[in-house]
């Protein structure tokens, strides 16, 4: 298994304690796939590619193995979903062994201040 992740971002000029600068997410793809490169699940936002659908969003990929005729297509709506929670999932639901034994507390962390400076849930 693997994970493939895209973002598309900006940075710009920020003020105050969130300066002097911001990075401002504007899409992501957090994918994991099999072996082969087929897409398990893959979480998705991209409200500005066009799509008929703009909201975070999640996908069933065919390396899941579903036979549900265009499952793959469909968009399942969630909330936003953070690079470390897709992880943890990676970790805990599909058994990928951790790089560091401290990895729950570093992800922990990064979550944290992921949170803290977010500005949309």
């Amino acid at each position: 298994m693997r994970l493939a992740s895209q973002f598309d971002y900006r940075i710009e000029k920020a003020e105050g304690e969130r300066g002097p600068w911001k990075v401002t997410t504007e899409a992501y793809q957090h994918a994991l796939e099999d072996e082969d490169g087929r897409e398990i699940i893959a979480y998705q936002w991209h409200p500005e590619r066009g799509s008929a659908y703009n909201l975070p969003h999640l996908h069933i990929g065919t390396g899941i193995g579903a036979s549900l005729g265009e499952i793959h297509k469909y968009h399942f709506p969630t909330g936003r979903v953070s690079l470390e929670d897709v992880l943890r999932l990676a970790i805990k639901e599909f058994g990928v062994q951790p790089a560091r034994a401290d990895w729950e507390d570093i992800l922990e962390e990064s979550k944290a201040t992921y949170e803290a400076w977010r500005t949309w849930p």
